[in-house]
């Protein structure tokens, strides 16, 4: 896990540590770390974390032997060529997403300046590159979030200069390093900062956030979703709902039928390959040397 930035109420920091999931060691807080503030949500947070790689398992904590201990390490990055720059500036409430083994960093600010710049840190050779962008970018921002969908980042919401707040949605597409601006109609959440968002399926999904009105904050329990691809656009969407009108039409048919049952003196014709992959009892029951696994009617008439 990755941890980079962040605020600790005084001090805007540029730091960048990992934490090793997979290493036995006692833990050691790097300084000032323990200071450092994060909701451990990337973009939401004083400090952005992102995971690369594998799972490191469960993270709970337990007691005596069977404790699990991981060790936190600073990452000093390397300048080995012409692309690789100077890590990004101190800064707090930027965002950090996970693309085929690249950090994305965007946007952030440091108390003063507000930022709409994008870094990218290669995991592999260790070295941060300044990602120059066409295409209209958001406007500088911080407390926004960024997830990814595909190939494209999609940036929402988030605060900026003069306590101005955001409800406007960006997509930076990776393969050509081009941002543009998303139109959408429906219900529109409110501009707003400090919010969540994940993608479920092909859905980005916002919780919550908040907005100053007149000195005073409003928080929000709101939940909205966002089609990031039209249903028939879905490759995984279509997949399925052309599978299943495929097992449809087998239903009630006798053709290539292997086992038949026989409900309330009705025949109802059945295929063992798709009653043991889609259900653990018949599985048991057809796999098991059981009696049923050798009758081609069940019950027997």
């Amino acid at each position: 896990m990755y941890v980079f930035g962040g605020w600790d109420g005084g001090r805007n920091f540029a730091d960048f540590h990992k934490l090793s999931l997979a290493v036995s060691g006692m833990p050691s807080a790097s300084p000032g770390q323990s200071r450092r503030a994060s909701n451990g949500g990337a973009g939401a947070g004083m400090a952005a974390a992102a995971a690369a790689g594998g799972g490191g398992g469960d993270l709970s904590s337990g007691r005596g032997e069977d404790q699990q201990q991981y060790v936190w390490t600073q990452v000093i990055p390397q300048v080995l060529s012409q692309e690789a720059c100077a890590p990004p500036s101190g800064r707090r409430g930027h965002s950090c997403v996970v693309y085929e083994g690249v950090l994305l960093l965007f946007g952030g600010q440091d108390g003063n300046n507000f930022y709409n710049d994008v870094y990218s840190f290669q995991v592999d050779g260790c070295t941060w590159s300044h990602v120059s962008c066409a295409g209209m970018a958001p406007l500088s921002r911080s407390y926004h979030t960024a997830v990814m969908y595909r190939s494209d980042m999609y940036v929402f919401g988030g605060t900026g200069a003069n306590w101005c707040f955001f409800n406007d949605l960006y997509l930076l597409r990776l393969p050509t390093s081009t941002w543009s601006q998303v139109e959408y109609s429906g219900a529109v959440p409110s501009p707003r900062c400090f919010h969540t968002a994940v993608v479920v399926g092909s859905r980005l999904v916002v919780f919550g956030g908040a907005r100053l009105t007149r000195d005073t904050w409003d928080y929000f329990n709101h939940l909205y979703q966002f089609r990031l691809a039209a249903p028939q656009a879905d490759a995984d969407n279509t997949s399925n709902t052309t599978l299943s009108a495929d097992l449809r039409g087998l239903l009630g048919s006798e053709d290539f039928s292997d086992i038949t049952f026989v409900v309330e003196g009705r025949r109802v014709f059945a295929h063992k390959s798709i009653l043991c992959a889609r259900c653990e009892y018949f599985r048991h029951m057809l796999q098991s040397g059981m009696a049923e696994s050798r009758q081609k009617v069940l019950p027997r008439e």
